[in-house]
């Protein structure tokens, strides 16, 4: 809509009015992309400042977990209370489990989750259900 120079205060106020609101919307638009970005961020950041497990011999060590799981859950890199739905199957490569950090071998069960910003989360089982009792056994949808 263009305003001419012969235009009423009434068409001025319209088109003032229709910018006005594009702009809000625009606004919109780049804080909520903003707010992603920063949400990747900080994911990243936990998921790549977490601390390697000591190989102990095969011992579980479950303090170790909880406190990996807990900087993850306060870093905002996973949900508290754990998500209600969860890829559970075969592993069809090796990977690390983002609780204990040791392999999840090939053809072990292997638990999935992937947050809002496509950030992949790989459990064990025994790993899961530490999370689960972790947050007290609540889920998210």
């Amino acid at each position: 809509m263009v305003v001419g120079t012969d235009a009423t205060i009434a068409e001025r106020a319209a088109r003032a009015r229709s910018r006005w609101n594009v702009a809000i919307a625009r606004q919109a638009s780049g804080w909520g992309l903003v707010a992603g970005s920063r949400w990747l961020i900080d994911s990243s950041r936990a998921a790549l400042d977490r601390s390697r497990p000591l190989i102990r011999g095969g011992a579980d060590n479950h303090e170790h977990i909880k406190k990996r799981l807990r900087t993850l859950i306060e870093c905002g890199a996973l949900p508290s209370p754990m998500p209600r739905r969860m890829f559970a199957g075969s592993c069809r490569e090796d990977h690390s489990c983002t609780a204990c950090g040791l392999t999840i071998g090939t053809g072990e069960q292997e638990f999935e989750w992937t947050n809002p910003g496509n950030l992949i989360f790989y459990f064990h089982r025994r790993c899961v259900e530490i999370y689960g009792a972790l947050t007290d056994g609540h889920r998210t949808p």
